[in-house]
């Protein structure tokens, strides 16, 4: 919600405006797997998420982890930043 505000006189005037932000997905979300969604809604949430968040979420291994992460980059739905022991995964 964005709200602007407004001074007249000694009354103070507040107006809200609904402002909606639609995030428009550049894949089919329908064709991942569960585990893959997961992943993705988390992503939409938190922005970026690391192979351990991963295994918790998913209660998971840590093969299974960096297997789902790596169809997400192969599918150019995420991809990664930081160097190898601090990498985190992201939308692209």
């Amino acid at each position: 919600m964005l709200v602007l505000c407004s001074y007249y006189s000694a009354t103070f005037v507040a107006v809200f405006i609904n402002v909606e932000i639609e995030y428009v997905r550049k894949f089919d979300f329908n064709s991942l797997s569960i585990q893959e969604k997961k992943i993705v809604l988390y992503l939409e949430e938190y922005t970026s998420i690391v192979r351990k968040d991963v295994e918790t979420i998913l209660n998971t291994s840590k093969r299974t982890a960096i297997r789902l992460l790596n169809e997400l980059i192969e599918k150019e739905i995420v991809t990664t930043t930081g160097n190898t022991n601090n990498l985190e995964y992201i939308l692209k």
